[in-house]
């Protein structure tokens, strides 16, 4: 497929609409029987696509045939996941999007079929947008010549979509490709599993608001090469991830690479080696390799960095404030070293002046307020409210965001209203459950607000995600260990925070020391300029009475209070 038929996705037309528009009236003068629906549901599960994917079988028969049994209330993201997937009994839909993923993959496979082998089949079988209830509908020719293939947008849904030329379309964040993966296996069989991959990684990166993503079916029969990089550049993708993929007597080796168009030069690369792959794990284990391909190209700060800065926006004006600011949180963000702080907020506030109605520079600025509420040592409630508006309007503009959510949510968290936290953090979490600095900035939210065993299980998940531990995970942590009693570990933590370095971090530090040293003398020279606003300092952060009157027990012990 030359590089100038690729499509870029425009308007958007719900499934069932686009699919089947048939009236009210032509729908209840065309029922299908169900014998004619199981005939054409066999008819699919033997093509090739069904045949190699055990999963999709098992995904279009439970819903086909819950529906024909007259159970169809009982077709949920649960349910699909409990008796189709194989998840266990304590499965949650909100933490795991592997049923949002496969219905993607059903939908793209039933249009590609229908416009193809069965163009002429008399039922069509459809599973429309927002919805896993299928639909079942005789077949117009007419009604399929059109689609175009299953896109994800950001919400994880599934739409059908008109199509515009890629190189029409300016994208205003950097614009990444996954181009198909290598199958280096002696006997070429992984290619369902690499499919499912692309389709997959695509889904989750999507869910990221700091770049672009190009849907892996436009992408999935391309051949790269060196020409081919250079039609890529003019059609405007920025960047790309490539890589391959040899599976032997049950190990699987993937190789990823991410790509600049520019230049072609590699920005990152990685290496996943897992053994004793098999058809009960094989779900379990793409769903781990994609988690931490996503996290580490989108989520991590080093990368968004250099790609940030690498990358030119099509609007020069915008890009004087706009990319500067981004660039420099990115920068911030790479260490949280304190001493960046203030730079980094008033670049943004300028920023914010120029691109007040861009969803990410709103959420950014206000968490960066937020954080200088936390962190300050006078107590200012102006700036914890320009931090909650600021928020509240970035998830207006964009509620699919993770940036706004994770900024509203941090500020519910520190308002210490423990109902409204922990609903806000279900929020930011459904957004993109797998993106580990939401993830460790959550957990650490749930600890201040007391949820001590929650908060600590997603400190662990981020770090699934993301091996070098974030500034919130090193500060939940040595919470966490420190309310348990468990000074050691807790210092060992506290420890790793540097170069973040704040007042409550340093109040904390004396508390270790108190349990683990008794009496320091140094103790008042630690925090020579926080008297007299000491209780205030981690009133804001130790949103519990029990954790606050811990860390004032540890200061009695240093001899910091009297």
């Amino acid at each position: 497929m030359p590089a100038t038929n690729l499509k870029w996705s425009k308007e958007k037309v719900l499934a069932s609409d686009a699919l089947l528009p048939l009236t009210i009236m032509e729908r209840i003068a065309t029922q299908v029987s169900p014998e004619l629906t199981k005939q054409q549901l066999q008819q699919l599960l033997e093509k090739n696509e069904f045949k190699r994917s055990p999963i999709l079988t098992r995904f279009l028969e439970f819903v086909v045939m819950t529906k024909l049994s007259g159970k169809e209330d009982e077709i949920k993201e649960y349910t699909i996941g409990l008796n189709a997937l194989g998840r266990a009994a304590d499965f949650n839909p909100q933490l795991d999007a592997i049923v949002r993923i496969h219905a993607s993959r059903l939908r793209n496979v039933l249009v590609q079929y229908y416009q193809s082998d069965g163009k002429n089949d008399p039922i069509i079988i459809s599973i429309p947008k927002g919805t896993y209830v299928p639909r079942f509908e005789p077949n117009g020719t007419e009604k399929v010549e059109n689609l175009t293939p299953v896109i994800q947008n950001n919400s994880n849904e599934a739409v059908y979509e008109k199509t515009l030329p890629l190189q029409n379309k300016k994208s205003s964040l950097p614009v990444l490709a996954i181009l198909p993966f290598h199958d280096l296996s002696p006997e070429k069989s992984s290619d369902d599993f690499l499919t499912a991959l692309g389709e997959q990684l695509s889904t989750e990166l999507a869910r990221f608001d700091n770049l672009s993503i190009i849907s892996f079916y436009v992408t999935q029969n391309l051949h790269e090469s060196v020409d081919y990089l250079k039609d890529l550049k003019r059609e405007g993708i920025n960047y790309v991830i490539t890589g391959s993929l040899r599976l032997l007597n049950g190990t699987i080796r993937l190789n990823i690479q991410l790509m600049n168009i520019e230049d072609g030069s590699i920005l990152w690369s990685s290496s996943f080696l897992r053994h004793e792959l098999t058809d009960q794990n094989c779900v379990d284990i793409q769903d781990e390799l994609v988690c931490q391909i996503a996290n580490a190209v989108a989520d991590d700060p080093s990368i968004r960095r250099s790609m940030n800065k690498t990358w030119q926006w099509p609007d020069m004006n915008a890009q004087d404030l706009t990319q500067e600011a981004i660039t420099q949180y990115f920068d911030y963000t790479y260490d949280y070293n304190s001493k960046k702080f203030a730079t980094t907020l008033s670049v943004m506030e300028h920023a914010y002046e120029k691109a007040g109605e861009n969803a990410l520079i709103v959420a950014i600025l206000a968490k960066l307020y937020l954080d200088q509420y936390a962190c300050a040592i006078e107590h200012d409630n102006t700036v914890f409210e320009k931090g909650m508006e600021l928020a509240k309007k970035a998830v207006w503009l964009d509620s699919r965001s993770t940036h706004a959510q994770k900024a509203l949510a941090w500020a519910h968290i520190l308002s210490g209203n423990k109902r409204n936290g922990e609903e806000a953090i279900d929020r930011c979490i459904a957004v993109n459950p797998s993106a580990a600095n939401s993830l460790s900035t959550m957990g650490l939210g749930l600890i201040m607000l007391g949820d001590y065993e929650k908060g600590c299980s997603m400190l662990h998940r981020s770090l699934k995600f993301q091996q070098t531990p974030s500034a919130c995970a090193k500060l939940g942590f040595s919470l966490y260990y420190y309310q348990n009693k468990n000074y050691q570990e807790s210092s060992k933590w506290l420890t790793l925070l540097s170069p973040f370095d704040v007042p409550f971090s340093r109040l904390l530090h004396i508390a270790v020391a108190g349990h683990l040293c008794g009496e320091l003398e140094t103790a008042e020279s630690l925090v020579p300029t926080v008297k007299g606003f000491e209780i205030d300092i981690v009133d804001r952060i130790a949103l519990t009475p029990a954790l606050r009157t811990n860390i004032i027990d540890g200061w009695k012990l240093a001899g910091f209070m009297r």
